[in-house]
C-alpha cells in the first residue's frame, strides 16, 4: 500500500515532468524566433539575459540552449522554494558554478540532487 507521502512525491515529480515537457515543447515550436520569454517566473532581481552575456560560447546555438537551461533551473528553484524542498547542484553544473559563476559553455543539462525522506505511517 502506498503512503500519502509517497503518493505526494510521485504526483509532484509527475507535475514537474509535465511542466518541463511543456516548456521544452514550447521552446521547440518557438525556436524560429530564437527567443524564450524569461518572465515565466517574475523576479525583479534576476536577469537571465544579463547572465547569458557572461557565459562563453562554443557554437552559435549555445545561447539558445543556455537560455533554456537557465529558465528551467529558475523555474525549478522557484518550485522548490514554494514547497520547501532542499536541493543542490552537482557534477558539471557545480564545476561551472565554481569555475565561472555560471554554466560551462558545453553544458547540456543542469545536475540537481535532493534527498527524499519517506516516513512510515
Amino acid at each position: 500500500m502506498i503512503s500519502i507521502q509517497q503518493l505526494f512525491i510521485r504526483r509532484t515529480c509527475l507535475a514537474l515532468l509535465i511542466f518541463l515537457l511543456c516548456l521544452i515543447t514550447y521552446c521547440y515550436y518557438d525556436s524560429e524566433n530564437n527567443y524564450i520569454p524569461i518572465n515565466i517566473i517574475l523576479n525583479e532581481y534576476y536577469s537571465i539575459e544579463k547572465h547569458l552575456e557572461k557565459i562563453q560560447n562554443c557554437t552559435s546555438e549555445d545561447h539558445f540552449r543556455q537560455r533554456i537551461l537557465l529558465t528551467m533551473f529558475h523555474a525549478w528553484s522557484h518550485f522548490t522554494d514554494i514547497h520547501n524542498i532542499q536541493y543542490w547542484v552537482a557534477y558539471e553544473t557545480l564545476v561551472g558554478y565554481i569555475q565561472r559563476r555560471g554554466l560551462l559553455p558545453h553544458e547540456l543539462d543542469i545536475d540537481v540532487l535532493m534527498l527524499v525522506q519517506i516516513q512510515k505511517t
